[in-house]
């Protein structure tokens, strides 16, 4: 087996630094949040019975908020 030059063994997501991979896990998070509260009649049931304002979900540490 040989590797070209060109192969790079590792994903750029790898090698980034981690305050950089958690601030995008939180804006991922606070868009897929905000995508289900706008557009999942099951998710908004459920942000409601939790009387969960999904707004005030802005990061992962959040999530333990949640039941």
């Amino acid at each position: 087996m040989s590797l070209r030059d060109d192969t790079k063994p590792f994903s750029p997501m790898e090698t980034r630094p981690w305050d950089d991979i958690v601030q995008l896990q939180d804006r991922l998070l606070r868009e897929q949040v905000q995508y289900l509260a706008q557009h999942s009649d099951f998710y908004q049931t459920k942000l409601a019975d939790a009387r969960i304002d999904a707004g005030r979900i802005r990061s992962v540490a959040d999530l333990q908020e949640v039941p």
